[in-house]
């Protein structure tokens, strides 16, 4: 799998797993008629791969507990 420079700078790609998950990612990206919640799982599992992997977690559960707090 060819990795742009971005995604090397951007990802902590240090186990075969690692390249796997990027990989089946990339993959699943380009599958036609994605919903509005599979791609937003698919932005989700890349921030994973991210060194700084737990702020995106804590967005996600702030965004969530606000939603319902509104409701």
């Amino acid at each position: 799998m060819q990795l742009t420079p971005a995604e090397r700078k951007r990802y902590v790609l240090k186990t075969k797993k690692d390249l796997e998950i990027l990989e089946k990612i990339k993959k699943a990206e380009r599958i036609p008629g994605l919903t509005k919640n599979e791609k937003s799982m698919l932005s989700f599992l890349r921030t994973q791969l991210e060194k700084d992997w737990r702020t995106h977690i804590l967005k996600v559960l702030s965004r969530m507990i606000k939603r319902k707090r509104l409701q």
